[in-house]
């Protein structure tokens, strides 16, 4: 659970501030409904069996039982009791909850500020019921690539789920990115600051958070500590987690300084999480400079893809993709490159402190070449599974019509549209100008607008005459923003004012707000486009019209 916090976080602070409710509440509804799906349809297709007397899964393919929980309890005559005991299959279906919706939160990150709410509810439902429980059916249920694969002498590796969680978590956020298109503006290099993390503190607080979440999936994998063989495995899961993370965070940190020739806190915090990501298949079967190598060249894989995407124009806000994904196939190679056992002669991988039986000849040990083959095979499938029906479902959600917002929610903000309150942070107001002289109501605040527009002067020289001239001009000088001052004439008294006239300043308004293509630009840069002349000049029909000025030839 606190994993999920991290996600959140940091999801929340790497995109804009007028997502971040939308952001937050998206993660939690990824938690409950993958819930719901885990507890419907996942358990059962990852764990349900039935098992062979030698463990594997029966069909090797998908579970078939204990759907809706159904047979985790039996009927005693005095009320029920675990029907596994004492293995407790409720034990592993919460501990194994806790990895499906941590994978289906990564796809979050990858279609931020853009996708509908309700089409993410659903993905994540298809996530949790789908796509990663036959995944894990495969692996760690003791399917077709456990114990063998083919003729290979051993089968997948992967401790903690580099594979597993990640790549077919990061996976399907390029699916999910790819399909619904980069945020409006993304790639314009005039919007570029637009899209930077609006909140570094929330960054860095959820890569911690996530962190040390992640000492509760490395080392909690080991499942128990009931021995000293197994404590000293949980100790060494635990150093090689750190020096992996600390290595990727330091090896991005430097590579966006050499690039850059600036510090790049947001890197740091993505090269923290390309660490642990790398280190997570092969954990338990590296010694620490291979730990430390691991992370090394994950950073470097995760800047190159991070690269990439900005070169193909694909829009992930929290780099889902790279860290989840590249640097999740990348784990699952280094755990068999990296593995600690002599040579390529004796493959430890599940074994830890011991090799492997070859699953040909089980007095022998599995080949680490083998091991090699069967982790590519296992990154391929994950990734061709993942990618079709990610891609299936979001495509369906966008060929019906469901997938993406409007253009002016995703303008304004999906909390400003969307949510109640409409805005995440509340913070006391600052200062504005004095309150208008009596008289110096809405309209002459838009014949000044119109002024400073140059659209035309004429229709303003009678104005020019009225005592509110000098008071609307330092009103206007002294504004902080225009948007500010948009929302001012919106809310400002307008008792005077006829109701076609009223329209025009609200479409001017609207136009003030939307049109702008800075968080807060200056009267002077939003007036100086020319995208408002129009609005503006349909408004000055209307005060012309007002003010019985006669229109100039020129206009």
């Amino acid at each position: 659970m606190l994993m999920h916090a991290g996600f959140s976080m940091l999801e929340a602070g790497c995109c804009r501030a007028k997502n971040t409710s939308n952001v937050l509440m998206k993660n939690l509804v990824n938690v409950c409904m993958g819930t719901i799906g885990w507890w419907v349809f996942g358990w059962a297709l990852a764990y349900g069996g039935p098992y062979e007397d030698d463990g594997t899964l029966s069909g090797k393919f998908i579970g078939r039982k204990e759907f809706l929980g159904e047979g985790m309890l039996v009927e005693t005559a005095t009320g029920v009791m675990p029907a596994t005991a004492p293995n407790d299959h409720m034990v592993a279906w919460f501990f194994q909850w806790a990895f499906c919706t941590a994978g289906a939160t990564i796809v979050s990150g990858g279609v931020a500020e853009r996708v509908q709410s309700p089409s993410y509810a659903i993905f994540a439902f298809v996530m949790a019921a789908f796509i990663y429980p036959v995944v894990v059916a495969w692996t760690w249920g003791y399917g077709w690539m456990y114990g063998s694969i083919g003729t290979l002498s051993t089968g997948f590796m992967d401790f903690a789920g580099s594979g597993i969680v990640h790549l077919c978590g990061g996976v399907a956020a390029l699916a999910g990115t790819c399909v619904l298109g980069p945020r409006k503006g993304r790639f314009d290099p005039e919007r570029s600051e637009e899209f930077e993390a609006h909140s570094l503190p929330l960054v860095v607080l959820g890569t911690f958070i996530l962190w040390f979440g992640w000492y509760g999936f490395n080392p909690g994998s080991t499942l128990s500590m009931n021995d000293a063989e197994t404590g000293a495995k949980a100790a060494m899961i635990a150093m090689n987690t750190t020096l992996s993370a600390a290595t990727g965070g330091i090896t991005v940190f430097t590579l966006r300084y050499i690039i850059t020739r600036k510090y790049d806190v947001g890197g740091l915090c993505n090269g923290i999480l390309a660490g642990l990501v790398s280190i997570t298949a092969g954990c338990s079967n590296m010694e620490s400079g291979s730990a430390v190598a691991t992370g090394f060249i994950g950073a470097i894989i995760y800047q190159l893809a991070s690269m990439l995407l900005v070169k193909l124009k694909i829009d992930d806000p929290v780099d889902a993709s790279p860290v989840h994904g590249a640097c999740g196939a990348w784990g699952c190679l280094a755990a068999a490159l990296f593995d600690f056992g002599k040579d390529f002669e004796c493959y430890h991988g599940w074994g830890g402190w011991t090799g492997t039986p070859s699953a040909n000849a089980p007095l022998k040990c599995a080949n680490g070449g083998d091991a090699i083959v069967a982790q590519i095979v296992m990154v391929v499938t994950i990734s061709v599974w993942s990618l079709t029906f990610a891609s299936l479902t979001f495509g369906l959600m966008r060929f019906t019509g469901m997938l993406r917002i409007d253009d002016y929610t995703e303008e304004v903000g999906m909390d400003a549209r969307m949510h109640s309150p409409g805005k995440a942070y509340i913070m006391n107001p600052t200062p504005g100008p004095p309150p208008p002289p009596e008289g110096a109501n809405v309209l002459c605040m838009a014949v000044e607008v119109v002024e400073r527009l140059s659209v035309t002067r004429r229709a303003c020289l009678e104005f020019y005459s009225s005592p509110h001239s000098i008071f609307l001009t330092k009103y206007l000088r002294e504004a902080s923003d225009l948007p500010s001052l948009a929302i001012k004439i919106i809310t400002g008294p307008v008792p005077s004012l006829p109701t076609c006239c009223s329209v025009e300043i609200a479409d001017l308004c609207a136009a003030l707000l939307c049109m702008s293509r800075k968080m807060r630009p200056s009267a002077d840069e939003v007036l100086s486009r020319p995208l408002l002349r129009e609005t503006m000049s349909l408004l000055l029909q209307e005060v012309n019209e007002l003010r019985n000025v006669p229109a100039s030839p020129k206009e």
